[in-house]
């Protein structure tokens, strides 16, 4: 027992300093401090995922699934990326903000949702049906497959929601800098 809280303290602390570093590589990358908090934020959405998809296969949240966890964190990063880079890719161009999200939304849901149903079908067989030797991997597909068909479905609304939060926010700071300046 007391190994088994060293190793999720181990992993979930390795799951901290993931998020911290995805964020830092993202804060470079787009250049500022916002964009990479929305991507963070639709992360979370994924564990409801996780954990009913467990729930449902009766299998515990172990080590092995706080890993799948992980593995999922970089996936559901990367379609929050893929979402907000070609929204700004829009604003740059001048595109209104709602007429970017508008266009740029359907344009990535098919790479997006191409991404994640090859993920599921490839790990669909260790997950629902695991052969002797992968059975210890199963719960780290099934963590994978319950996380990327939830976390798909609401990163998909909630990123482009997230972003015109965002972007209502910063002109409202920005008014508000321009009135007392």
């Amino acid at each position: 027992m007391t190994q088994m809280m060293d190793s999720f303290k181990r992993l979930l602390i390795g799951l901290g300093l993931a998020l911290f570093f995805i964020y830092l590589v993202l804060v470079a990358q787009f250049r500022g401090f916002l964009q990479p908090l929305q991507m963070i934020f639709s992360i979370p959405l994924e564990l409801a995922g996780v954990f009913v998809f467990l729930f449902f296969m009766h299998q515990a949240f172990s080590t092995v699934s706080i890993l799948g966890v992980i593995v999922l964190t970089g996936m559901d990063v990367t379609t929050a990326i893929l979402l907000i880079d070609l929204i700004m890719k829009y604003r740059e161009k001048g595109v209104p903000r709602d007429e970017a999200v508008a266009t740029a939304c359907p344009q990535r849901l098919r790479p997006i949702l191409m991404t994640s149903i090859i993920t599921i079908i490839a790990l669909a067989p260790i997950a629902f049906f695991p052969k002797t030797g992968t059975d210890a991997y199963s719960p780290l597909a099934t963590a994978v497959i319950g996380g990327l068909i939830v976390g798909t479905i609401l990163s998909l609304l909630d990123i482009p929601i997230l972003h015109t939060y965002a972007d209502d926010f910063v002109n409202i700071v920005t008014r508000v800098r321009h009135r007392l300046f």
